[in-house]
């Protein structure tokens, strides 16, 4: 819950956390009113964390409640936790932001800038699982120490199939799915050794568009996949000379094997 206080320099929103326990989620939502006074309210939640464990024995039931719940907006995002249970979530700490939700909801919203992991909203989760054919996926966050203090870390997605989490993609992987799904809006790609030197450089994705067509080979089922990728020199590291103009037509094939 955010708390606000007043203290010398003005208004300050501090974070309090509270927990309980019930026989449904419903039960233990209103019985933490027995610990905080209050009856809670959702409509300014940002995220919603579950933990590895809940997620391998399926989700519809977390899913379900908060869909009911009329409180809920459909924004609110959803992020996975790995190895961990979802409320040590609250133990981290960060220099930018007290309150947890409102820090990864940040980290979520800016996503599009590394396209490494998903940002993923209540109402995508609920299409993903009840209308694709395809697998449902979160962002997975990390608890990990940092200078002596535990902070959070999202990177990589989670698969779902079926409402049940069956197995992690690392950020790589997770990139490449994202531009199969035509989820790219933004992001670096970077190239090492290029043209056989020590030249590295980095491009920006400004547009990106994917088209998956199936295709019926000898009773096989084959995918056409044309990835239409625009993109600007951000950074380049080296003696090569790109204004020239026979090594960047070179950089372009290169970039196109990549």
């Amino acid at each position: 819950m955010v708390n606000l206080k007043n203290t010398s320099s003005g208004t300050e929103l501090l974070p309090e956390y509270f927990t309980s326990e019930g026989k449904t989620i419903l039960d233990a939502i209103r019985n933490m009113i027995s610990v905080s006074g209050r009856k809670i309210y959702w409509s300014h939640a940002k995220v919603v964390f579950i933990s590895e464990k809940i997620a391998k024995r399926g989700i519809i039931d977390v899913l379900d409640f908060i869909e009911r719940d009329t409180e809920v907006r459909t924004d609110m995002k959803i992020v996975l936790v790995k190895g961990k249970k979802a409320s040590e979530i609250f133990n981290t700490s960060n220099k930018l932001e007290k309150i947890v939700s409102y820090h990864v909801d940040e980290m979520l919203e800016n996503s599009i800038y590394i396209s490494k992991y998903p940002k993923v909203e209540l109402w995508d989760l609920i299409n993903q699982i009840q209308f694709d054919i395809s697998t449902a996926i979160l962002p997975v966050a990390y608890i990990v120490e940092d200078n002596d203090r535990k902070i959070i870390n999202i990177s990589g997605s989670a698969i779902f199939k079926e409402a049940k989490m069956i197995a992690f993609l690392n950020d790589a992987y997770t990139k490449n799915l994202l531009f199969l799904r035509n989820k790219i809006y933004g992001g670096i790609l970077p190239i090492n050794n290029v043209l056989g030197t020590e030249s590295s450089v980095s491009f920006e994705i400004y547009k990106s568009k994917t088209k998956v067509k199936p295709i019926l080979i000898d009773n096989k089922i084959l995918f056409k996949i044309n990835l239409s990728v625009d993109v600007v020199l951000k950074e380049v590291s080296g003696q090569i000379d790109f204004i020239e103009e026979k090594n960047l037509k070179a950089l372009k094939i290169m970039h196109k094997k990549k």
